[in-house]
């Protein structure tokens, strides 16, 4: 409990990252991919709301992974809105259709797949503050969650390097 209460304390007196730092969250390298051009990144400002984002592409052949990370520390709002899908998500699986939330220890959120289309997505809220978003063109949800294993989760909580 103490602990808990010390990472909390710890990262909530961090600032919003820049987007060298949020990009540093993000694996350099995706098993059998290439990466897609440089990782752009940025910050920005709504009013008074401000917050990081940084998005890394990768490729194999017809395969297309796209990899979206938000700091959203001083856009809570933001955080909030972003979750909203998996608080009203009631969970569909079909033949064509695969729409359910998830969860674990550093993370929760939702995970899409349409055969049809032949693309998957998950959405992840991390640690009260980050948004994660990965979407993939002709690969199947099981190939995404084995490149959501290249994630270390624990160093979002501490918002630092890898």
């Amino acid at each position: 409990m103490v602990l808990m209460l010390l990472a909390a304390q710890t990262l909530s007196a961090q600032k919003l990252l820049p987007p060298e730092a949020l990009s540093k969250l993000i694996p350099n390298k995706i098993g059998g991919y290439h990466e897609d051009g440089d990782m752009r990144g940025s910050q920005k400002a709504i009013g008074d709301i401000r917050y990081t984002v940084c998005e890394r592409r990768f490729s194999k052949g017809k395969q297309k992974v796209k990899i979206l990370l938000f700091d959203y520390k001083e856009a809570q709002i933001m955080f909030n809105q972003a979750m909203k899908n998996a608080q009203n998500n009631k969970g569909l699986e079909t033949d064509s259709l695969v729409s359910r939330n998830i969860a674990a220890i550093n993370y929760t959120g939702w995970e899409t797949y349409s055969r049809k289309a032949a693309s998957s997505q998950i959405f992840l809220g991390i640690a009260d503050r980050f948004f994660l978003m990965l979407s993939a063109e002709n690969i199947d949800l099981t190939s995404l969650q084995s490149i959501l294993s290249g994630f270390n989760f624990e160093n979002f909580s501490q918002g630092t390097d890898r």
